[in-house]
């Protein structure tokens, strides 16, 4: 999902930006999942 979304993006995002926002996305991702691990306790 993640890759087809980067992929998607290729065409209008440049590559400098495409990795900036990969990053935060897998940052968001992360924050994200603690999160849920944080409510399931």
């Amino acid at each position: 999902m993640i890759w087809k979304i980067i992929t998607n993006n290729v065409k209008s995002v440049e590559v400098p930006t495409l990795l900036e926002t990969s990053s935060n996305y897998l940052l968001m991702l992360n924050i994200m999942t603690k999160i849920e691990k944080i409510i399931e306790f």
